[in-house]
């Protein structure tokens, strides 16, 4: 921005309604005429000029403004998908594993119509291994994709990729492990890069200490394992605590726990 430019978005700072639209002149035509041709005068230049160059300025700094906040608004959106899925996706399995646990174990080899037991009886074994073959077959289906990407990068779109493996580490640890290598790249392990296995091992040490010594990423791991290990201890026994406690079956325990997940997270997803 320009002297010009600089002295043009101050005059225009002062006409808070040409710009403002809570304001009560923002459309009043008169009222902007004016303010145009007063903020003419003290820029000196013609009142087309200062709208041509203010329209100029304004669309920058939307498009600046876009640029600023697209990553923070993705980054929100992954964070809600995640969040959904890290919800509902436990929920999915317990209701999954109701509905397996009502047929028998063994309905593929025998006639469970022969079977003097039903769901209710506590000798009853569900097939188990049903949702691990289900689960198991969309996760081959979905890996099927996997095999779309190249096998290697082009070293064009492996240009940006330096910096943020070089923000991984101290910068002394940078300048050392990069000045090691060819021609100053950095991307990773390469086995013709002249660096031995050894060398490479030994940077492991040093840069987990580095990633340590971050407040914030420690804080954040340390709440993610806390959180994880109230789940998992939720999700390995409070299932048979209900069958226990309260008599219930096993595909009846699985269906109210993936619903109590259901309606807590919809209800407030803090509480779970």
């Amino acid at each position: 921005m320009n002297a010009i430019e600089e002295l043009l978005s101050e005059e225009v700072r002062r006409y808070e309604h040409l710009y403002n639209p809570s304001m009560a002149g923002y459309k009043d035509a008169q009222m902007a005429s004016n303010s145009w041709r007063e903020i003419s005068s003290n820029v000196v230049l013609a009142v087309d000029l200062c709208l041509k160059m203010w329209r100029k300025l304004r669309d920058k700094y939307v498009r600046e403004k876009k640029a600023i906040l697209l990553p923070f608004c993705i980054a929100f959106l992954v964070g809600r998908i995640l969040f959904s899925t890290l919800v509902f996706g436990p929920a999915c399995g317990f209701i999954l594993g109701s509905v397996c646990t009502k047929v028998y174990v063994d309905a593929v080899f025998i006639d469970t119509s022969k079977l003097d037991i039903t769901p209710d009886d506590p000798r009853w074994i569900g097939a188990w291994w049903a949702g691990f073959l289900l689960c198991g077959a969309l996760l081959f289906v979905s890996s099927l994709f996997m095999f779309g990407f190249p096998q290697a990068l082009d070293e064009q779109d492996m240009d940006g990729g330096g910096e943020s493996e070089q923000a991984m580490l101290p910068s002394s640890l940078t300048l050392e492990y990069q000045g090691s290598k060819p021609n100053g790249a950095f991307h990773g392990f390469d086995m013709n890069s002249g660096l031995s296995v050894c060398e490479h091992l030994r940077v492991i040490p040093r840069v987990t200490r580095h990633l340590l010594s971050n407040p914030v990423f420690s804080c954040i791991t340390l709440a993610a394992c806390m959180e994880i290990a109230v789940v998992a201890g939720f999700a390995a026994f409070l299932g048979k605590y209900l069958e226990q406690q309260f008599n219930l079956t096993t595909s009846s325990a699985n269906q109210l726990l993936g619903e109590r997940i259901v309606i807590l997270t919809e209800w407030n997803p803090s509480s779970f």
